[in-house]
């Protein structure tokens, strides 16, 4: 496979005990990852890699694409990345692109967030967890109303006989 940015051949990095999850660029620096990788290792097995942190600019060969399936990378933009970090996203295979030190900006900062939301035991925001739960209760809601409804009722039947006698 070709990095994106510079076109030299991507070697594969085995991050977090696991071999072709990963793959760098030894030119330009850039990680083409798999989504979960990047959550399973550390700021510190990062750094252990030989090449880490490649200064300078790199020739971008233009419109980045996979190197898995040729589609076009797709810049992500959500509140797990910060802003001042560039990563770029392949809406097919779901592979990630960090181009140059863009990774090693992002570990620290993804760690420093998890840090923060175990010293602070915040799970989440509410809307997270409530919403969800409202939904289960009305879907339960509507289905006990439904079952109710639809049950079958016995009717009591005069016999025929009783009513020419009236």
């Amino acid at each position: 496979m070709r990095c994106p940015d510079c076109g030299a051949a991507l070697s594969n990095v085995p991050l977090a005990g696991r071999v072709g999850q990963a793959m760098r660029c030894g030119r330009c620096g850039g990680w083409w990852t798999d989504g979960g990788i990047v959550n399973e290792t550390t700021t510190a097995e990062l750094i252990k890699w030989p090449g880490k942190m490649i200064s300078g600019k790199w020739l971008s060969m233009g419109e980045e694409r996979c190197p898995r399936d040729n589609q076009v990378l797709v810049k992500y933009a959500g509140e797990n990345v910060p802003l001042e970090v560039t990563v770029k996203r392949c809406n097919l295979c779901g592979w990630w692109w960090w181009a140059g030190d863009e990774l090693y900006k992002f570990k620290p900062a993804q760690e420093a967030k998890m840090v923060y939301y175990k010293m602070w035991g915040n799970v989440g925001e509410p809307g997270s967890i409530l919403l969800p739960l409202v939904t289960l209760i009305i879907l339960l809601t509507g289905l006990i109303i439904g079952l109710l409804a639809t049950q079958v009722k016995q009717q009591v039947g005069v016999p025929a006989y009783q009513q020419r006698s009236r």
